[in-house]
């Protein structure tokens, strides 16, 4: 074997190894459980801003919440529920796409879809029917009581 074709075999080995194929096959977990530990995160952190935001105590000044802790839920809240939205559904299409062509992952990932898509109802639900309860008793939908009132 002369020095060229050697070069050329060493070359082509490289090339096997770093192949974008061969990457995939060796990481093909990454990207799907990075997706879903994120939008689990978004979800949870949804869900303890819902308690926060539905919870009457915190909006006053009793029970020794930090200002900031209000001010910041009460700006990023409904964006938050948006973003987790688009997230949710932007990762079921991700995750649909990948279950395609990897059938055995499908029990897990619909347990997985069904759990997510239970955390958001849950924190809808909760965001609703507090709101509702408001309007039904003649108050502002986002009555949170008197916020200089300590009980």
């Amino acid at each position: 074997m002369d020095a060229q074709a050697l070069n050329a075999w060493i070359g082509q080995r490289a090339k096997d190894r770093t192949s974008p194929t061969r990457l995939r096959e060796k990481n093909s977990l990454a990207v799907p459980v990075g997706s879903t530990a994120a939008v689990f995160l978004a979800l949870l952190l949804l869900l303890g801003m819902t308690f926060f935001k539905e919870m009457p105590i915190f909006w006053r000044n009793a029970g020794g919440y930090p200002i900031w802790l209000r001010e910041v839920i009460g700006l990023i809240y409904y964006p938050w529920l948006l973003f987790s939205l688009a997230c949710l559904g932007g990762w079921n299409v991700y995750l649909f796409c990948w279950m395609v062509s990897r059938p055995r992952w499908l029990p897990l990932c619909g347990t997985l879809i069904g759990s997510a898509w239970l955390i958001l109802t849950i924190s809808v639900v909760w965001l609703g029917w507090n709101n509702l309860e408001n309007v039904f008793e003649g108050r502002h939908y986002n009555h949170h009581g008197n916020p200089t009132l300590v009980e």
